[in-house]
């Protein structure tokens, strides 16, 4: 019997909890022996314990929802001899996500044939021996950390890892972490230090960017009203992918970070942003070096909220306040947008709102108004 055969044989069988021990040891070391399979291995069984109570119309559907996500990647059903043969022709090394697509053809084929096989296996089984069901059918809820504004917080990961949520920032990820991959969900800002494990990659998958680790110091900041992605390597290597440009692989090394443009059409830009594309590549990414603080070369600007400091080097007054309502918990108002377009330098630590206003507009004209938690510059 051929690996993949086995593989499938075997999941169908753990899935129907019929494995036996040495069944489950002998399908865990296949797995480690093939990355894309255990991907697709662990997305079933995410998908299985999601929905213990499978019917053939969810069955159906799945079938149908996998089908066209093959059309739409321009993968056709064939024979099984068409599938085997299926060649990518480049004039470059083939990309991960190239690889995985070469693989796409028979493996997303097995794996929609398994989860219909196994699915008809154990609704035959459920018609031949009734099987008590729980009074509530239970779905994975995912392990969810909310930040809001003025506020920030550390986690401890199941795998040991670090997490340093910034203020109104959210991270999730489901009880299976761990299990293949280790993935979690960002929006907001967050810090890592990733425990090192080899076979289990770390992935932090955020709007615009995917950064895969195995082990090292980072930080990764997209907020969803910001004008950049950032992702500012400390220690170690990372790996980012663009979801617009999925073939194509950044690595960074320490002390470097990778800015993409946070708009969806970068070439009608609006003007305040405009200045942001001077340096990115084709209107969209750039890398470049992390930014010391004057007063402490040791300490960069990317990460200084770590060290519970606000810092800014020539940004403009509109990225500004978006920082400055994250961290003292209010909301700007623009009455004259010319002062969007200021530039700012700052760098705060204990500081209060007015105390930094009023640092802030020392070498510029403009006026703020307090009221409540709403500041108003005129």
């Amino acid at each position: 019997m051929e690996k993949n055969d086995r593989i499938w044989q075997l999941l169908a069988r753990k899935l129907t909890k019929e494995a036996t021990e040495a069944e489950l040891e002998e399908l865990a070391g296949l797995l480690k022996q093939d990355e894309v399979n255990a991907l697709v291995a662990a997305i079933l069984e995410e998908n299985w314990q999601t929905y213990p109570d499978v019917d053939m119309e969810f069955l159906d559907a799945t079938f149908l929802l996998h089908l066209q996500r093959m059309q739409e990647q321009g993968i056709t059903m064939g024979t099984a001899h068409q599938r085997d043969s299926t060649v990518i022709h480049s004039a470059q090394p083939l990309h991960s996500k190239q690889r995985i697509n070469k693989y796409m053809t028979a493996g997303v084929f097995s794996f929609i044939l398994i989860l219909l096989i196994a699915g008809w296996w154990r609704f035959s089984e459920n018609k031949q021996q009734p099987i008590p069901q729980p009074a509530v059918k239970t779905v994975e809820i995912p392990n969810e950390i909310v930040t809001k504004n003025a506020s920030k917080t550390k986690i401890i990961l199941p795998d040991g890892s670090t997490v340093w949520l910034n203020a109104d920032s959210k991270l999730w990820y489901y009880k299976s972490f761990g299990n293949v991959q280790r993935e979690v969900y960002l929006t907001g800002e967050a810090f890592f230090d990733v425990t090192k494990n080899a076979a289990k990659p770390f992935i932090i998958h955020t709007k615009l960017i995917d950064v895969r680790v195995l082990g090292t110091l980072f930080n990764v900041r997209s907020y969803p009203n910001d004008k950049t992605v950032e992702t500012s390597l400390v220690r170690g290597l990372v790996q980012v992918t663009l979801h617009s440009r999925p073939d194509e692989k950044y690595f960074l090394k320490p002390n470097e970070k990778l800015v993409v443009l946070n708009v969806p059409d970068s070439v009608n830009a609006p003007k305040n942003i405009q200045p942001v594309l001077k340096n990115l590549d084709d209107n969209l990414v750039a890398i470049k070096n992390l930014t010391p603080l004057q007063q402490d070369d040791s300490l960069k600007i990317e990460t200084a909220w770590t060290k519970n400091r606000l810092c800014f080097i020539d940004e403009n007054f509109d990225e500004v306040a978006h920082q400055l309502e994250r961290w003292y918990d209010v909301q700007f108002v623009f009455k004259n947008d010319k002062y969007k377009n200021i530039r700012l330098n700052g760098s705060f630590v204990n500081e209060t709102l007015t105390q930094a206003l009023d640092a802030l507009k020392f070498s510029t004209n403009f006026h703020y108004e307090i009221k409540d938690k709403t500041v108003t510059i005129y």
